[in-house]
């Protein structure tokens, strides 16, 4: 076993993040250097120019690297970072390496060691790249930054080969839309105001290239291409001022597009079954709201999935019981013909007949029981049937054991059942392989819910005995072997973040074909534009579909359920 060089005494890596699906990724690149070094997160700090300036203001060695959360860096880099300064002069500030772009195809300008002592007196302004301006103030005063491209093929232009030795790691390995767009409205916008990004020019007419050679846009290119777009209809002579994930100043125009151009295809239809239930679960919108509907039909599952042929998932449900309905086993069944991946949630009073009402149920890929109770009187109080508790522990019992793993049990949990979770971890733990989902309550948009009552059973952040209680619930479920797939996500009062994507991902389907955006507890209801049933319907792209995008991104108010539901804190 090799003996790293220990460099902790000399050099400090600063990561700022504000959370990039990328993070992950570097700080594991960071784990294989071969040398050993000091390392702070800078976490999310805004704008950027002060995360910056964290690094000058903590650093307590001679040299430090900043490495963004989008970079992979190779396990040589900061050793060779640390070796090439050491060999400068002392008035050389900072010294950078390259990188190879894997979005842009190309390398770039790169990954930056500097000499502390010196760019400690520059502090970090927030102005649009703050970093050439923290530059230029140094050369101004007679230090100088060093950028080594190599000696290989290109080297002269900046444009080296992917593999050239030169390359210290890469970068754009992952976007998200914004993201994307957020790169480019920045790198676009540099270019109209500085005089050094001369290479940017070309990226508008790359993208649009790449996403006219494309049956679909990668999501990359295109959000590429948008934010380029809009950063060469901006007007350059204002400042945004650095990067702040908090205000979006350097992706103006993102929140819009992203509610016009949703992705291709929801990742997840859900149909609505079934109006019909044969329990009345007290917290529930069929028992708070009933409303009559027909059922989805063989015709209508077939017109949902004609009409988004790439969602992969199908979610059975219903505002009801869809194992009453008559068509479900069709409606399954052509699913599965089509190669969907099919979920089923059921209250599970049924299950014991559900070969004869879906003969194909062996190839559903997962199973939401709804139990919400630990004992016989407690599922009485909720739905008034105490008799069926025992048959549903049954049928959850015996499907667990013929499909392991498939099946999962949730139970609502509000302020006053929290302290009955060990029990329902308990139950759990006596059915082989079972999953456990554990929700807070939702709200419901109808007269007979009231918002005063829903608010004194939802759990809050200000539940502070559940808060308190809940590392020992999951303990507890550690201790018994029990896999919780997910616990309750308590809700605030006072702040609503809007994290919810449902509208980007999901298409719920009533039987009449009325569709929302919902997955938790908006049901389908008409509005011009949102029958996948009208001929020439375009509902994933509807004012329907938009307006609750739009309400998510806080381009105007939310619906009012949604202001209570937990998906927008999770």
């Amino acid at each position: 076993m090799s003996i790293r060089l220990d460099l902790s005494r000399e050099v400090t890596v600063f990561v700022p993040t504000i959370g990039a699906k990328t993070f992950s990724n570097c700080l594991r690149a960071l784990d294989t250097q071969n040398v050993t070094f000091r390392r702070r997160v800078i976490d999310h700090v805004a704008p950027l120019s002060a995360a910056y300036q964290v690094m000058l203001d903590s650093c307590a060695t001679e040299y430090f690297v900043q490495v963004d959360e989008d970079m992979v860096l190779f396990p040589d880099a900061v050793r060779r970072l640390y070796i090439e300064i050491k060999h400068q002069p002392e008035n050389v500030a900072v010294v950078a390496l390259p990188l190879w772009d894997e979005h842009l195809e190309r390398s770039i300008m790169g990954i930056k060691i500097y000499r502390h002592s010196v760019v400690q007196r520059y502090p970090y302004r927030d102005l649009q790249s703050c970093e050439m301006d923290q530059v230029t103030r140094m050369r101004a005063d007679g230090y100088h930054t060093v950028a080594l491209w190599g000696s290989g093929k290109g080297a002269d232009k900046g444009e080296l080969e992917r593999n050239d030795e030169a390359l210290q790691g890469l970068h754009g390995t992952e976007y998200t839309p914004h993201t994307a767009y957020e790169r480019y409205w920045d790198l676009l916008f540099k270019y109209r105001r500085f005089p050094w990004l001369g290479w940017v020019a070309e990226l508008p007419q790359k993208f649009a290239l790449r996403c006219e050679g494309q049956p679909t846009p990668t999501s990359a290119d295109w959000w590429a291409l948008l934010g380029c777009v809009a950063a060469l209809t901006a007007d350059p002579s204002k400042d945004p001022g650095e990067k702040n994930y908090m205000t979006n100043s350097t992706s103006p125009g993102f929140d819009e597009a992203y509610c016009h151009f949703p992705p291709q295809d929801p990742s997840e239809i859900i149909l609505y079954q079934t109006s019909r239930c044969n329990l009345q679960c007290s917290y529930c919108r069929h028992t708070l709201q009933p409303t009559e509907r027909v059922d989805i039909d063989l015709n209508l599952a077939r017109c949902a999935l004609d009409t988004f042929q790439r969602t992969p998932n199908i979610c059975i449900a219903g505002f009801g019981e869809p194992l009453l309905s008559p068509n479900v086993g069709q409606v399954v069944e052509a699913c599965l013909a089509r190669n969907r991946r099919v979920s089923l949630i059921t209250n599970g009073t049924l299950l014991e007949s559900i070969k004869d009402r879906i003969p194909e149920y062996s190839r559903i890929a997962s199973f939401n029981i709804s139990l919400n109770a630990a004992t016989a009187p407690e599922y009485g109080d909720i739905n008034g049937h105490e008799e069926l508790f025992d048959v549903v522990v049954k049928n959850a019992r015996r499907l667990a054991v013929e499909l392991p793993g498939r099946v999962t049990i949730s139970f609502v949990i509000t302020q006053q059942n929290h302290v009955r979770i060990p029990e329902y971890l308990g139950l759990a733990s006596k059915m082989p392989k079972v999953h456990v989902a554990l929700v807070n309550i939702l709200p419901h948009a109808s007269p007979e819910c009231n918002w005063t009552d829903f608010m004194g059973r939802v759990l809050t952040d200000n539940s502070q005995d559940y808060l308190m209680a809940l590392p020992t619930y999951q303990k507890q479920a550690k201790a018994l072997g029990v896999s919780v797939a997910c616990w309750p996500t308590p809700i605030s009062a006072i702040h609503n973040p809007k994290k919810c994507r449902s509208p980007w991902q999901v298409v719920g389907i009533d039987g009449e074909g009325w569709t929302y955006g919902c997955r938790r507890v908006v049901q389908p209801f008409p509005l011009d534009g949102s029958n996948i049933l009208k001929k020439g319907a375009r509902v994933w792209l509807s004012p329907h579909f938009v307006n609750l995008r739009r309400s998510l991104m806080g381009l105007r108010d939310l619906p009012r359920p949604c202001g209570g539901c937990f998906g927008n804190w999770m």
